[in-house]
């Protein structure tokens, strides 16, 4: 029931408890602790994910983010699917204008099957609305959302 928790959950009513901003300053929150399962091989996949949006006309609260990232998170999904799913939902239910997402997480399937790397970690990267064609924006989202990786190039991982 806890690790697949998110059927429960409805994203649509989640993001609905938002409130009218004339704010234009992209929103970040980074360090969001998750684990998911991923449908190929039932084993969990442990991490953060970050969640930064460009809101339109409305915001909604820090937590709301972080359950909306729990939602998808606590389903059987593949780590690149959450973070289509997360920024989707963003632009789909906030009406965000540009919307990130960042998975960092450490698989299962990666530490106890085949070379078995210990220390091996899988990063995703998904956009939506105006962040998907505007390089600025996806600049601006990773340097808040990643700032100690700040010479890292994500614009070429996309």
């Amino acid at each position: 029931d806890e690790l697949l928790a998110g059927y429960r959950l409805a994203p649509a009513e989640i993001l609905a408890q938002s409130m009218p901003s004339q704010s234009r300053a992209m929103v970040v929150v980074r360090g969001i602790d998750v684990a998911c399962v991923c449908p190929h091989n039932l084993l969990p996949a442990t991490g953060v994910v970050h969640v930064g949006y460009l809101p339109n006309d409305r915001l909604v609260g820090f937590g709301a983010l972080a359950k909306l990232v729990r939602c998808y998170a606590q389903r059987l999904t593949l780590q690149e699917a959450l973070c289509d799913h997360v920024a989707n939902a963003l632009i789909e239910h906030l009406g965000a204008a540009a919307a990130g997402c960042i998975a960092d997480l450490s698989p299962a399937c990666l530490s106890c099957r085949g070379e078995r790397p210990a220390q091996a970690r899988a990063v995703s990267f998904a956009t939506a609305g105006r962040m998907q064609s505007d390089a600025a924006l996806r600049a601006e989202f990773l340097a808040l959302a990643l700032p100690h990786e700040a010479g890292v190039n994500m614009e070429q991982s996309r």
